[in-house]
């Protein structure tokens, strides 16, 4: 097992650097961003003069970073997502198009063009080898096929001259054992072409190994997007805790005014579970609020029963369950709860992350 690790953390340099780079480009530029807006709002609140007269607190200035939070951090998200799979697109498109290449070869088909990776993809170097490989191979059977036709038109003389002529036993010998020698020198010529088909099956097997992890890593991108939307839910919660006095609704479609009765009659999703969202909804401006695994399933829901969630999925289902004061579940009995679990389900399994706020959770 140890001859068969790494030695060496950047195997291919030029390439893993340039990942690296443009990794940390999208983070730096998120968190420049988002720290940026942050420090432009509080800094514009509390230098205003409404701010020095006292009109304006320093929660109204921070209910604004909020708002601001509510709308760039999901746009934020979207964005580097895009970017994320355009990067990977780019490692896993040659990988593809290399597995395809070598399954061809496996089945016996020729490429009918040269491989050529698109403009900014990694990996032009493997597509070069690629195609000298498939051209040496061709030299290398058109060679055998020439060869063999002429051992062919080697047995065929001799097999007309046996038949022509009398020779004895120890001449026809003779001529076998030089024909023999013929076939021996073209088999040990010709395992070359034996080595150079192994190697064309070992590297099909390595791309089939290759599209697998890429599938596995795009599913846990997807969990970690579903982590993301139980953030996001919990933010719009504890939005709605700040509208009514820190209590909590009983469900998602528990709306402001049946806690207090002044405010408007909106709720969290306003009975839909599947974006997009009404426009009255809380959650609405939440534009990269979907199910990363199906769009058109339920991106959140109730579990009145509480964590964890249900272990028949779906994949990418955000639950919500309320508490009272006590710890009990709420269960519809009050419409303001004081305490909440926020609990999702992944891929397969649950996801081991379960958010809380309040008290008696």
């Amino acid at each position: 097992m140890a001859q068969n690790r790494r030695r060496k953390i950047l195997a291919h340099k030029d390439m893993q650097i340039r990942i690296v780079i443009q990794i940390l480009a999208m983070v730096a530029g998120g968190m420049l961003l988002v720290g940026g807006a942050i420090y432009l709002i509080i800094w514009q609140g509390i230098t205003s003069p409404a701010f020095a007269s006292g009109q304006t607190s320093i929660i109204s200035i921070f209910d604004q970073v909020h708002k601001l939070l509510f709308i760039v951090i999901p746009v934020l998200i979207l964005i580097m997502g895009w970017i994320a799979i355009i990067i990977s697109h780019r490692i896993a498109g040659p990988l593809v198009n290399l597995n395809k290449g070598m399954r061809d070869l496996e089945s016996g088909q020729w490429p009918e063009r040269p491989m050529k990776f698109r403009k900014g993809d990694e990996g032009h170097h493997l597509a070069e080898q690629f195609n000298s490989m498939v051209e040496k191979v061709k030299l290398q059977m058109e060679h055998e096929r020439n060869r063999m036709d002429s051992m062919l038109t080697e047995v065929e003389s001799v097999s007309a001259k046996l038949k022509q002529e009398k020779k004895t036993e120890q001449e026809i010998i003779k001529e076998l054992d030089s024909l023999q020698e013929k076939i021996k020198k073209s088999a040990q010529q010709g395992f070359t072409l034996i080595e150079l088909m192994i190697v064309v099956v070992i590297i099909g097997i390595l791309a089939a190994i290759a599209v697998p992890n890429y599938m596995s890593m795009r599913s846990r991108a997807m969990e970690a997007s579903t982590k993301s939307n139980m953030h996001t839910l919990q933010l719009v919660i504890e939005d709605f805790a700040v509208r009514v006095d820190g209590f909590y609704p009983d469900n998602l479609d528990t709306k402001l005014s049946d806690i207090n009765a002044s405010l408007s009659a909106v709720s969290i999703a306003e009975g839909v579970r599947i974006p997009p969202f009404p426009a009255a909804a809380l959650i609405c401006p939440h534009l990269g609020y979907v199910n990363p695994f199906n769009p058109a399933a339920n991106a959140l829901d109730d579990l009145p029963g509480g964590p964890p969630a249900p272990a028949a999925g779906p994949s990418g289902d955000v639950f919500y369950t309320s508490y009272d004061v006590d710890g009990n579940l709420n269960g519809g009995t009050n419409p303001a709860a004081r305490g909440y679990r926020i609990c999702a389900y992944g891929k397969t399994d649950p996801v081991i992350l379960i958010l809380t706020g309040g008290t008696g959770n």
